[in-house]
Order: C-alpha cells, then sequence, then structure tokens
C-alpha cells in the first residue's frame, strides 16, 4: 500500500473518478486488471487536519506494467493532477493465510 498526499482541493476530484470506475468504467476498469495480472486494486481517501491523503494498493500473483489503454493513461493523468507527493509507509506486519 502506498499512502500520499493530496494537493489542495482535489479530494473531491478523485472521489469522482472513483466513483466513475466504479460505475461507468466498471467492465473496461476490470479487463485491465485482468490484463496485468492485478486482482485486487484499491483506494481510500481520508483526512488528517487539514490535509487530505490517498491510500492506494494493487495485488496480484504477477503484476504487469501498467496497460496503455485510454482508461489507463486517464487513471495516471487524474492521479499525477491529484497527488502532491508519497509519504514514507513502513511496514510493521504483513500476514496471509494460505
Amino acid at each position: 500500500m502506498k499512502i500520499y498526499q493530496l494537493k489542495p482541493n482535489k479530494k473531491e476530484v478523485l472521489l469522482a473518478w472513483g466513483h466513475e470506475l466504479m460505475t461507468t468504467h466498471r467492465a473496461e476498469a476490470l479487463t485491465t486488471l485482468a490484463e496485468e495480472k492485478c486482482t485486487h486494486e484499491f483506494g481510500y481517501v481520508f483526512s488528517v487536519g487539514d490535509a487530505d491523503y490517498a491510500a492506494l494498493h494493487m495485488e496480484g500473483t504477477n503484476i504487469l506494467p501498467p496497460s496503455e489503454s485510454d482508461l489507463n493513461k486517464k487513471h495516471k493523468e487524474i492521479l499525477r493532477d491529484c497527488i502532491d507527493r508519497p509519504l514514507d509507509l513502513k511496514e510493521i506486519y504483513d500476514l496471509i493465510t494460505e
């Protein structure tokens, strides 16, 4: 998982994009994930004080480089527009049952 600080006033832009991915572009997004060998991708936004943040994560057996689909290009463009900087995140633990 990666944590990013968002640029001012970009939280709503990111939330709107997430809504589009889950509705209008859902089928295309799922196809893209399958092509990339990604089984699970999620993003959350949260605020601490006056600052907004995004937590983004991808899982898969062999995640390939990002697809060059129009949807993925738009996804990267929106993230670049909204993200100010990554924050250091130190893993404490990661447990998986089989």
